[in-house]
């Protein structure tokens, strides 16, 4: 699952699409590295929290939708916009013309209360990833954004409620040291290592 925000984004940064094309590289290759064998494709969770004016470029979408169906096809599962304001709606209204079908039946609108988004959350996703997205969105939706979700890729303080940087089952996966993919993936370093070094050793 991937989740984004407009709201969280730096304040008086002009989007422009090539620059959301390299995040969304990005974050689509990190991702990949995550998926478990069998998984084969992923979510989008788009909250549209904090959408304006200067995300209402017609070329935005229409970048990720070639980078999407060029580099990653079927890649995408669904789509899910979250809280979209008309201004998106009438924006997608015109841009849907242009994507694949196949990709726009994957896209799935929800919005309104904790209570209305509970039900989607809890069908597509497990309990644990369901409540963190149920907070995020709506810690997301206040007119004054704590430092806590400005900053959501540092660490909360000690005794925080609610982590921005993911859910307590992916923050165990990857960012626990002792977690066995985390303890794995250092061990393989340590004998790419081992074995540089010896193979540089014999070369010598």
């Amino acid at each position: 699952v991937i989740y984004s925000c407009a709201k969280q984004e730096p304040p008086g940064v002009k989007i422009q699409p090539q620059d959301s094309n390299m995040h969304m590289l990005y974050a689509l290759e990190e991702a990949i590295k995550t998926m478990e064998p069998g998984v084969t494709q992923w979510v989008w969770a788009l909250d549209m929290s904090g959408f304006g004016m200067r995300h209402a470029s017609p070329q935005l979408p229409l970048h990720m939708n070639a980078l999407f169906s060029r580099h990653y096809p079927e890649l995408l599962g669904t789509a899910l916009i979250i809280n979209a304001p008309r201004l998106f709606s009438a924006m997608w209204s015109w841009i849907e013309r242009f994507v694949d079908a196949n990709t726009v039946a994957k896209v799935r609108f929800v919005s309104g209360t904790r209570e209305a988004i509970r039900p989607v959350l809890q069908e597509m996703f497990p309990d644990d990833l369901a409540q963190w997205l149920e907070d995020e969105v709506m810690l997301n939706r206040r007119s004054r954004l704590s430092a806590e979700q400005t900053s959501w890729w540092k660490a909360p303080p000690h005794g925080c409620d609610h982590d921005p940087r993911a859910s307590p089952f992916m923050l165990h996966c990857y960012c626990d040291p002792q977690a066995p993919r985390n303890v794995r993936s250092r061990l393989a370093r340590a004998l790419r290592l081992s074995l540089s070094r010896l193979l540089t050793r014999c070369a010598a």
